[in-house]
């Protein structure tokens, strides 16, 4: 009896050997696939942040871009502007160049116009004078 009790157990012995044998191979395929299911995942997340990161990359080159043609525009802008102004001051002092010569022509027209006017007065004074003598003078 002890025999067959030990033959008995040796197989129940090895009975459950086998099957923990078995559920340890179930787990570690079991792990097997869910370490290679992460991977996976992992890879997948890894590549779709890899194709935010060129969207990303593509939209900054395309701001910079836009900035880079905006500031040139803008330097256009600004470089046509101070030609603009320069053209506008060279005018605005040719103008008044030429006031200042005006200016100057009427002060000499207008001094002349005085001393001709000078002249006449004293004339019609000596004139007024001599009729006022003329006629104080008894004849």
């Amino acid at each position: 009896a002890s025999a067959r009790q030990r033959q008995q157990e040796a197989e129940e012995e090895e009975t459950s050997l086998v099957q923990t044998r078995e559920e340890a191979e179930e787990r570690i395929e079991r792990q097997k696939a869910e370490v290679e299911e992460k991977i996976m995942r992992d890879e997948a997340e890894a590549e779709e942040r890899a194709v935010q990161s060129q969207r990303e990359a593509r939209a900054v080159a395309e701001a910079s871009e836009k900035a880079r043609h905006e500031l040139s525009l803008k330097e256009t802008v600004l470089e046509f502007q101070i030609t603009l102004r320069e053209r506008e001051q060279a005018h605005r002092e040719s103008l008044a160049g030429e006031c200042e010569t005006r200016h100057q022509r009427e002060l000499r027209l207008l001094a002349a116009a005085l001393h001709k006017l000078g002249i006449r007065y004293g004339r019609v004074l000596s004139n007024s004078e001599n009729l006022a003598a003329e006629e104080a003078a008894p004849s």
